[in-house]
């Protein structure tokens, strides 16, 4: 292990630059507030010499859920292609997310290796209500059930010690709907992976945390 320094608040405000192209206002102040969380004018991050992603600082870092509003170019985008996918589905909310910022930071290195990602669908189970996100507009905590995959990606991201073959998804949004559950409201992640297999396979894999990060939570119905 090696530390590679101290990071400013100023600098931290940099990570967040990644994302979303076109910023709203309001998502602008959010991410300001997110960094108010932190009490320290300076953040320490290691960096782990096997594999060149960074460890989790010690000072509060949590998941902003971002609930987008329909005129939201985002929320367009991403609900154009889903739809596209799975016509008889019902869109309830798509959240974008805003990592934190050592998840962020991890991906951003890869980025260096393999610049371009690729956007990709990714259903998963809840042992939870998702509506709490809905009507809290995203302030929810995350519930604590280790088998809950909306809790856990929220929390830190997509995890290769949850899968014994390495994070999977989906060009399609229909391959990925076959590993929700089959209740009232299912779940559905947009993942940004950066993957080196030829560009047309349909249901990409990487071994890495470092190589997919959540970008938005889609929370629909579908009969």
């Amino acid at each position: 292990m090696v530390k590679i320094g101290y990071f400013h608040k100023k600098k931290l405000k940099k990570l967040w630059s990644f994302g979303r192209t076109k910023p709203g206002k309001t998502h602008v102040n959010q991410q300001v507030n997110t960094f108010d969380l932190f009490n320290d004018d300076t953040q320490s991050i290691t960096v782990n010499n096997d594999n060149n992603t960074l460890i989790q600082p010690t000072s509060r870092n949590v998941t902003k859920l971002n609930l987008l509003s329909p005129s939201d170019a985002d929320y367009q985008t991403i609900n154009t292609k889903f739809m596209s996918h799975i016509p008889a589905a019902t869109v309830r909310a798509i959240f974008y997310l805003e990592m934190p910022e050592y998840i962020v930071e991890r991906h951003e290195l890869m980025k260096k290796t393999i610049p371009v990602p690729r956007q990709t669908f990714h259903g998963t189970k809840h042992y939870c209500d998702p509506n709490r996100y809905i009507t809290s507009k995203g302030e929810a905590k995350p519930c604590d059930n280790v088998n809950c995959g909306l809790c856990g990606i929220i929390k830190a991201g997509n995890r290769i010690d949850m899968s014994s073959s390495g994070i999977w998804s989906a060009l399609h949004a229909t391959t990925s709907l076959a590993y929700t559950l089959p209740t009232p409201m299912r779940v559905m992640f947009v993942l940004d992976i950066l993957s080196d297999l030829p560009d047309n396979t349909l249901t990409p894999y990487v071994t890495q945390d470092a190589a997919a990060i959540p970008r938005f939570l889609i929370l629909f119905q579908y009969a």
